[in-house]
């Protein structure tokens, strides 16, 4: 088992639309994953049942089968592989109810394929027994905020310390990113042009309401802080601040919107 954790990611891609399955699959193979491909369901049970597949990548709409339907067969199959379910015609809320039944993860099409490659990483980690329980904890979170190299330095301290961090680079870019796959917590920056994070905090907890968000600013008022409180916001920091306060905040908030 620990030669295989050392070696490449498998993962088997099943999707009908051929073309998207060879663009993406020399897409993943060029980061360094292991493909295999399948465009039915029937195809994909006889891979799986082949192969030690790490990460299954399903689309929710295939000609024999229903990818949902097929989730709970692969998993039949082999209970170590991680599912993630690809969907160009779900609704996204339905990721928190597979989540509890076992898909690891569910993303809209079309999807990033860096994001896609980020989640196969973490899903294969899961597949491990030995460290399917750390793999569990592991909080997604998308920091949102204007200043580019605050998002990369940020992301850099928060991965170093065991994070997944997506990073968007304003209020429209996260909620897009939003409606095509699930976080547990949401940093976000207060002002910034466009939305205001006010403004994206409301929607935010309109449409995903167990998606907790914690909001940064270095131009903090008692009434701005109020109110966003009173919208929802788990917590409220100041900038500058150490990253230790942050990661405490972020894995407080991952564990409150847990079921």
């Amino acid at each position: 088992m620990t030669a295989r954790i050392m070696t490449k990611i498998i993962v088997l891609l099943v999707d009908d639309e051929e073309g998207f399955v060879a663009s993406l699959s020399k897409s993943l193979a060029r980061r360094g994953f292991t493909l295999f491909t399948a465009t039915s369901g029937d195809e994909a049970r006889k891979i799986l049942k082949a192969n030690p597949i790490d990460v299954a990548v399903v689309d929710v709409r295939l000609p024999d089968v229903d990818g949902h339907d097929l989730f709970y067969e692969l998993k039949s199959l082999r209970a170590e592989t991680q599912i993630i379910v690809l969907t160009g015609h779900g609704d996204i809320r339905q990721a928190f109810e597979m989540g509890a039944l076992g898909v690891f993860d569910y993303l809209s099409k079309p999807c990033d394929v860096d994001l896609l490659a980020d989640r196969i990483r973490l899903a294969a980690t899961a597949a491990s027994p030995e460290r399917r329980g750390e793999a569990q904890s592991v909080a997604r979170v998308l920091l949102v905020d204007d200043e580019v190299d605050f998002l990369a330095s940020m992301k850099r301290v928060l991965a170093r310390r065991g994070l997944f961090v997506t990073c968007a680079g304003s209020g429209q870019e996260a909620l897009e990113l939003l409606a095509g796959s699930v976080f547990d917590v949401v940093v976000l920056d207060v002002k910034m042009p466009g939305l205001s994070g006010e403004e994206v905090l409301e929607q935010i907890k309109k449409a995903h309401p167990r998606t907790e968000v914690i909001m940064l600013t270095g131009h903090a008022t008692v009434e701005t802080a109020v109110q966003c409180m009173k919208k929802g916001a788990f917590d409220y920091l100041y900038k500058p601040h150490s990253p230790e306060e942050l990661m405490t905040k972020i894995l407080l908030a991952a564990e409150h919107c847990r079921p």
